[in-house]
């Protein structure tokens, strides 16, 4: 242990403690058991409450994660539906699908587990002359699918008037 100066008492004194003067870290402390008992208590539940803090962060972080990888597998899925019904529409504008009522088909790669129903309605449309249009088509695109076992679905519905050859 060092020595410490005695305090001067006195009118106009300067001389400090050395105890008072040394930064925390330099002291010297004298504890108690209890006292070291209780602050070691403390501490192991400032641990607990840490780790279980930082467990439910893990968690939350993993269940983020994972709602963001099945949005990107809905985008993925709705992007590709989007495509076959763009292929069929290119299909039927160029007159190689024949057009019928009512069709339904499984399709095939890379659309597999899809499944297109495809329905004709003809239109009673009147020109501007009131003559009677014939061959003017409504035409709707029904594509269905599952996508984590839920069904989904996207509906296309366009005009179609055939070419005249």
């Amino acid at each position: 242990m060092r020595k410490i100066p005695p305090r001067v008492e006195g009118r106009g004194s300067k001389v400090q403690d050395a105890r008072d003067a040394a930064p925390l870290g330099n002291r010297d402390f004298f504890l108690r058991g209890s006292t070291f008992a209780f602050s070691s208590a403390f501490v192991l539940i400032e641990v607990m409450i840490a780790v279980a803090i930082f467990a439910l962060a893990v968690l939350t972080l993993g269940q983020g994660v994972r709602n963001c990888i099945a949005a990107q597998i809905a985008k993925e899925d709705d992007e590709r539906a989007l495509r076959a019904l763009e292929n069929r529409v290119a299909e039927i504008e160029l007159g190689a699908v024949p057009l019928q009522d009512t069709t339904t088909e499984d399709l095939k790669e890379p659309f597999k587990g899809m499944k297109l129903k495809t329905t004709r309605k003809q239109l009673k449309k009147k020109n501007e002359k009131e003559q009677d249009l014939f061959g003017l088509f409504e035409v709707t695109l029904d594509l269905m699918w599952k996508s984590d076992g839920i069904p989904q679905n996207r509906t296309l519905s366009f005009y179609y008037f055939p070419r005249q050859r």
